[in-house]
C-alpha cells in the first residue's frame, strides 16, 4: 500500500501569503510571497528577495522559513587568503 503525504494548504503564515499553483501532495511546490516592506527570512545580503519556492517534505510540511522586516544589508565580507 502506498500513502501519499499531503502538506495541505491550511498554513498560516506571518507577513506573507502562499499559493499553490498545482496538489499538495509530497514533493509539490507552493510559492510564498512577502508582503510590502518584508523579505525572505534569513536573506540579509538582499533586500528584494521576496518570493521563495516551497517544496512539500518527506515529512508532510512545507519549508517555510517565512519573512521578515527589511533592514539593512550586511555586506559580502572579503577575507585575505
Amino acid at each position: 500500500m502506498v500513502f501519499l503525504l499531503d502538506c495541505g494548504r491550511n498554513i498560516t503564515t506571518v507577513n506573507s501569503r502562499l499559493q499553490y499553483p498545482n496538489t499538495t501532495d509530497y514533493m509539490s511546490s507552493a510559492i510564498e510571497t512577502c508582503e510590502t516592506g518584508y523579505r525572505v527570512r534569513g536573506n540579509i545580503r538582499d533586500n528584494y528577495v521576496v518570493q521563495q519556492a516551497l517544496v512539500c517534505g518527506e515529512n508532510g510540511l512545507w519549508n517555510i522559513t517565512g519573512c521578515e522586516r527589511k533592514g539593512k544589508v550586511c555586506p559580502l565580507l572579503l577575507t585575505n587568503m
